[in-house]
């Protein structure tokens, strides 16, 4: 007898799960750029009817991805938020982390996924939003506020966070992601240093413009 509509199999996480995995796999990949629900069904070696049980929609499988990059991205995060002894310090060992982020495949494969997915689909654009950009901005900006010598409230740190990210992810892009490395080559090691210089007193001592004198 045929299951009724709208009820799930008993291992409904477990299948769900691995398609989940199985779709990451295939949309991350340095080949693929936005392929239909069927291409997707195809590369997770199951039918579209069965990808739309347990996912609704391309988007509902787009989604599911970027939950899964939130949670493989807890370790980045975790790091991303020590505290140094210092705001100064803080800011240099942030620097640091992004630099080597530019070994990281993971990392630029996701923000890859997360820029083309958005261009195309509101539904991507928010789920990139709420699980890898603003997780990202709150780690580093808890990073900021905690650390000795930040005197400014949290809103400025998280706009701090913004600007060391923007520009370091931004960096990190060109040259892996946009093949600047060959295309456009830049001592990423002199930008990062040169990005301490400039980072480090301005956040040290630092006037708000928020609040009125």
């Amino acid at each position: 007898m045929p299951r009724p509509a709208g009820v799930r199999n008993q291992d409904f996480e477990e299948k769900r799960l691995a398609l989940v995995t199985a779709a990451s796999s295939f949309l991350l990949s340095d080949d693929v750029e936005a392929p239909s629900f069927r291409q997707i069904a195809i590369a997770v070696d199951t039918s579209e009817p069965t990808l739309r049980h347990y996912f609704q929609d391309r988007s509902g499988v787009i989604i599911a991805v970027f939950e899964q990059l939130h949670e493989l991205a807890a370790s980045m995060r975790a790091a991303a938020a020590v505290v140094g002894p210092s705001i100064e310090e803080s800011v240099t060992d942030y620097l640091d982390l992004m630099s080597q982020y530019r070994e990281n495949s993971l990392y630029i494969r996701a923000h890859r996924f997360g820029i083309r997915e958005s261009m195309i689909d509101e539904k991507a654009r928010r789920a990139y939003l709420e699980n890898l950009v603003m997780p990202g901005v709150e780690a580093v900006a808890n990073r900021l506020f905690k650390s000795p010598g930040w005197s400014g409230p949290l809103h400025a740190a998280r706009q701090a966070a913004m600007m060391l990210m923007g520009s370091s992810i931004f960096m990190v892009l060109h040259q892996e992601l946009l093949n600047g490395k060959k295309y456009a080559p830049m001592d990423v090691d002199a930008y990062f240093e040169r990005m301490k210089i400039w980072m480090k007193p301005g956040l040290a001592e630092h006037p708000d413009p928020s609040v009125q004198n």
